[in-house]
């Protein structure tokens, strides 16, 4: 059974010209045009993968998505915009999108974006991942370090989740930037070293009883720290014992 796109695009135009080169590649192809039609059919099972226009749908699409991994959906959805302001890329992301591609693009290169995100699996990220005191749900967008909340950046968060399901194996560079698609084409050639410094801050902050670590030409793992003693409570030599 080939797998099944859902697409939401307003416009008459584009639509085809989607809906044409995706089943050029093998895929089955439904077209919706409202941000309504979208929400009520990509909770769909029949769904593989979801395509949102947010050139004519605006804001709302961006909160359709963030409504729809309210919802659970874990979909893989890719956003297209005519902005290629990082504002952009990174409110579509924080929102939920698993990757984000402006307008025009080239279509080999959207059909290599889909088929990277096809190879994510979707079990994982219903998943509740663990690792020294901390518990992680990337899809709620939460992370709890003995039971109380860890507020962490929507890049971190998922930087986090990265080094978490690579158990303790080494994660390349180049992989981290994949997973996070808000720091492709940053000027600074220190984006991805300056998402991994304020995670590193974050978790020292808490007993997170893990810690990144640092391996030398290659990229980072996640390691855990040996639990802190507990420092002794003497007693003060000038009151008595009740």
């Amino acid at each position: 059974m080939r797998m099944r796109m859902l697409v939401s695009e307003a416009d008459v135009g584009p639509a085809t010209s989607m809906r044409r080169t995706l089943r050029a590649a093998g895929y089955g192809v439904d077209v919706v045009t409202t941000i309504g039609q979208l929400l009520a059919e990509a909770k769909s099972p029949k769904y593989d993968f979801i395509i949102i226009d947010r050139r004519r749908s605006g804001e709302d699409a961006v909160g359709a998505v963030r409504t729809l991994r309210t919802e659970r959906c874990l979909t893989p959805i890719l956003m297209i915009s005519a902005d290629g302001e990082v504002e952009d890329r990174v409110g579509a992301l924080d929102a939920g999108a698993d990757d984000f591609m402006t307008a025009p693009f080239d279509r080999n290169e959207l059909l290599a974006r889909i088929r990277a995100l096809l190879r994510r699996p979707r079990t994982l990220a219903s998943a509740v991942l663990r690792a020294g005191n901390l518990e992680i749900d990337d899809v709620a967008g939460e992370v709890r370090c003995s039971g109380r909340p860890l507020y962490l950046r929507a890049g971190e968060l998922r930087l986090l989740s990265l080094l978490v399901r690579s158990n303790g194996k080494v994660v390349a560079k180049s992989s981290i930037e994949a997973a996070l698609p808000e720091a492709r084409g940053c000027r600074s050639g220190n984006a991805i070293e300056a998402r991994v410094s304020r995670l590193r801050k974050a978790l020292k902050r808490v007993p997170a009883g893990v810690a990144i670590e640092t391996v030398r030409g290659l990229g980072y793992q996640l390691g855990h720290t040996p639990p802190q003693p507990r420092k002794e409570r003497r007693g003060n030599p000038f009151l008595r014992e009740r």
